[in-house]
């Protein structure tokens, strides 16, 4: 499951059914956004201002911009076992100027996605032209599984 529990409301909901349809040990994967880690250098306010508004406006329509800090415990309230959870980082700087490139333009269309807005654009031109900036974002992965016998119901 890759960028969906952010969008809904009830992501335990989504947990139990995926659980329900796998096969017991059947392991499950995950990746999240967790929108608290974003970075540039040299720092962009009004890039993080906007951020900060796009991720409020996600809330107000019943989604959760942090949920990656969140899947081990939905994944443990939903039954899972062996709920591994890992909080990772991407970095991008001169040290991969064609990698860092690309993930600008992506994460560049990804704002105006939400939002067109020319300072969005004056942003990432700004971190594209300084071959010295640096764009760092974070999100979560996890792994569990389905648990062989289902608790609270009997062996059969």
């Amino acid at each position: 499951i890759c960028w969906v529990l952010e969008h809904v409301d009830c992501p335990v909901q989504v947990l139990n059914e995926t659980k329900r349809l796998l096969k017991p040990m059947a392991p499950i994967y995950l990746r999240e956004v967790f929108n608290t880690i974003l970075f540039t250098d040299p720092p962009s306010p009004r890039l993080m201002q906007i951020w900060s508004e796009y991720n409020q406006k996600q809330i107000r329509m019943g989604g959760d911009p942090y949920v990656g800090a969140k899947i081990g415990l939905l994944l443990e309230q939903s039954g899972f076992d062996d709920v591994e959870l890992k909080i990772q980082t991407q970095v991008y700087d001169q040290r991969q100027p064609t990698a860092r490139l690309k993930m600008l333009n992506y994460w560049e269309r990804l704002f105006l996605s939400g939002i067109s807005h020319k300072i969005i654009e004056e942003e990432f031109e700004n971190l594209r032209s300084n071959l010295e900036s640096i764009f760092c974002f974070g999100f979560a992965e996890a792994k569990a599984t389905k648990p062989q016998v289902l608790r609270g119901l009997p062996e059969l």
